[in-house]
């Protein structure tokens, strides 16, 4: 080993399997000192973006407030928020309000709110011109939300011009990094979702 008289060396660490550099101390105090010095000041290498939970029983919560106050509501408005967002203004039995839909990673969630979110795309994708033609003047005939599923249904009917109806379901799921809504027609069929995946990417979903 080495002697105090010719110094010490103290190995300046930032993770478990990797050595920065050495750097030679002439005591065992000076490099203790450096050691402490450095757990304090050491950032976290990759902080976390927190997510927000949203499970089962709350989206229960929010199917029941829809039932109560907005069954049966005229869809009035679409839009987009964001690549991951958007929302459905509501109007029933005189009150109105917005269905914010959000399939971002970290903060995937269902919920109604007063206020009209601010649009901050003014991007028009294929999704959002399927949800103008099929959802947009159409009313809310069903809500369905599986036992203990993060997951809503929205049965939306809509007459065209020539006074036919049709019938969608926006199925919206929230379930973290898989979260999504997709749209499919009567029969099932998906006609578009706000989040695609490509078979290579994703084959299962």
């Amino acid at each position: 080993g080495v002697g105090d008289n010719a110094g010490r060396w103290l190995a300046v660490v930032v993770s478990p399997h990797r050595v920065v550099r050495y750097t030679r101390h002439n005591t065992s105090k000076e490099a203790a000192g450096v050691g402490r010095g450095l757990s304090r000041r050491a950032p976290a290498r990759f902080p976390m973006k927190p997510s927000l939970s949203f499970d089962a029983l709350t989206l229960h919560a929010v199917v029941d407030e829809l039932r109560a106050g907005f069954s049966g509501a005229r869809v009035q408005r679409v839009g987009l928020i964001d690549e991951w967002s958007l929302t459905l203004e509501l109007y029933a039995s005189g009150q109105r309000a917005s269905l914010l839909i959000s399939a971002d990673p970290h903060a995937a969630r269902v919920c109604l709110t007063r206020e009209r979110p601010d649009r901050g795309s003014e991007k028009v994708t294929p999704f959002l011109l399927l949800l103008r033609k099929y959802v947009r003047d159409g009313r809310i005939e069903r809500l369905t939300q599986p036992p203990l599923e993060r997951m809503l249904e929205l049965r939306v009917s809509k007459r065209d011009d020539e006074g036919s109806s049709s019938e969608v379901g926006l199925i919206i799921e929230v379930m973290g990094r898989r979260s999504n809504a997709v749209l499919v027609a009567q029969d099932g069929t998906i006609m578009d979702a706000l989040r695609r995946a490509s078979a290579e990417k994703n084959p299962i979903r």
